[in-house]
């Protein structure tokens, strides 16, 4: 089986514009991102999956300058993106993580892509609860990828009838019960409920610089967990975000 990961970025975003660009220590944020998947050793290729819209075409100069492997589909239609992408790549497994999702740790992709191998399952994803996602959590899924079986996202593509799937576009497995879906915990952690792993907004970006040039680059989860242990008073950095955040997702999503 081919096993692709597969970047979802665009620069568009209304809360932070040209996230993707932006520059961590020197580098920007999509840079680091492939570097630290690159580590895995269940990955046969990395694509970032971008937008035919104009505004995306500077992030496909700069990947073309990097040599990092690009793919352009549609906008908003997430889904279709992804599975044209898999088209084009010939890819069976679909390693999927979003461009912002700056610390997803090499070792857990390798993990959840074992999980599929190695079973029947349709889509596995990190999670708190061995049962379901919990999506006021910001830190699980934010080190840990969405595999996605290319039958399965087939099906999902052929039932669904929205025509932008941006938002929430992973629920289609986690809520039909058609779908295999595999929970992937970290039971034995300590992670703060108030901890802010994805790249949403410029305190997440405030934070990520301060973990990056604390860490570098080739950090795990727990050297992640233990700096905040040792530093608790960067977090109030995004306290307030978690609840901004929950409130757009409600909107965009939960009220569709």
């Amino acid at each position: 089986m081919n096993v692709d990961a597969f970047i979802l970025a665009r620069l568009d975003s209304s809360r932070l514009p040209r996230k993707h660009l932006l520059h961590i220590e020197n580098k920007p944020i999509i840079q680091h991102l492939v570097e630290r998947i690159s580590k895995c050793k269940t990955i046969r290729k990395i694509i970032v999956c971008t937008t035919e819209n104009t505004t995306d075409d500077s992030l496909i100069n700069f990947l073309e300058k990097e040599k990092i492997l690009w793919f352009r589909g549609s906008e908003h239609d997430v889904i279709k993106r992804l599975l044209d992408a898999a088209a084009a790549y010939e890819t069976d497994i679909i390693v999927d993580i979003e461009g912002d999702k700056l610390y997803t740790e090499p070792e857990f992709v390798d993990k959840s892509v074992d999980e599929m191998i190695n079973s029947n399952y349709d889509f596995v994803m990190g999670s708190s609860s061995s049962n379901s996602v919990d999506h006021s959590d910001h830190s699980i899924p934010a080190v840990f990828p969405a595999v996605i079986r290319k039958s399965a996202l087939e099906k999902v593509y052929s039932m669904k009838k929205e025509k932008n799937t941006e938002t929430g576009y992973r629920e289609y497995f986690t809520s039909d019960p058609i779908f295999q879906c595999r929970y992937v915990t970290l039971p034995h952690l300590q992670i703060p409920k108030n901890l802010r792993l994805t790249i949403d907004y410029e305190q997440d970006l405030k934070l990520a610089q301060i973990i990056f040039k604390n860490l570098g680059n080739s950090f795990t989860f727990k050297d992640v967990l233990k700096f905040i242990q040792n530093n608790p008073d960067v977090l109030k950095i995004t306290d307030v975000l978690n609840e901004e955040w929950t409130k757009n997702y409600n909107q965009k999503f939960l009220k569709s």
